[in-house]
C-alpha cells in the first residue's frame, strides 16, 4: 500500500500546480525563477509531448487512458514483489505523471503545462512542461537504469 503513495503524491502535487497555473493571467509576461533558469508560463497542450496527436485529441485521450490503466494494473502486481526498488520507483513516477496528464485530458480536454527552461538551445526553451512530465521522464530513466543493472 505504501507504494501507492508515490504516484498519488505526484498526481496531487501536479494537480495543485496546475490549479495554480490556471489562475495565472495570460496577458502577464512569463515569470522567471532561479536566476532566470526556469520560466513560469501557462500553456494548454491539446496534444502529447511536443503537440504530438494534437489534431486527434479523442484518440490521444483513449490511447493514454488505456495505456495508463494497463500500467496501473502492472504496478499493482509489481508492488507486491520483493525488492526491485528502482523498477517500483520508476514505474510509480511514470504512473503518477500519467495519471495527472490523463486526468487533464479527460476533465479539461487539454493538459496544463506551466514551466520551461531558459537554455542556449532555443528549441528546448520553447517546450513547456509540467511536473507530471518531469516525473514521467525521471521514472523512465530509472526503469532504463534498473534494466541495465539487471542485465549486468
Amino acid at each position: 500500500m505504501k507504494w501507492m503513495l508515490l504516484p498519488a503524491g505526484i498526481f496531487t502535487a501536479d494537480y495543485i500546480m496546475k490549479k495554480r497555473a490556471e489562475s495565472w493571467n495570460e496577458e502577464e509576461a512569463p515569470e522567471k525563477m532561479l536566476g532566470g533558469h526556469i520560466i513560469l508560463q501557462k500553456l494548454h497542450n491539446r496534444g502529447a509531448a511536443l503537440s504530438f496527436m494534437e489534431k486527434t485529441p479523442k484518440l490521444l485521450t483513449g490511447v493514454t487512458t488505456v495505456v495508463t490503466a494497463g500500467m496501473t494494473a502492472f504496478y499493482a502486481y509489481l508492488i507486491k514483489k520483493p525488492k526491485q526498488l528502482f523498477l517500483k520507483t520508476g514505474v510509480g513516477m511514470i504512473l503518477g505523471g500519467a495519471w495527472s496528464n490523463v486526468w487533464d485530458r479527460i476533465t479539461r480536454k487539454y493538459v496544463v503545462d506551466y514551466f520551461s527552461f531558459h537554455t542556449k538551445c532555443r528549441k528546448l526553451e520553447r517546450v513547456v512542461f509540467n511536473l507530471a512530465d518531469m516525473f514521467i521522464f525521471l521514472g523512465g530513466f530509472l526503469v532504463i537504469f534498473w534494466n541495465m543493472l539487471r542485465k549486468s
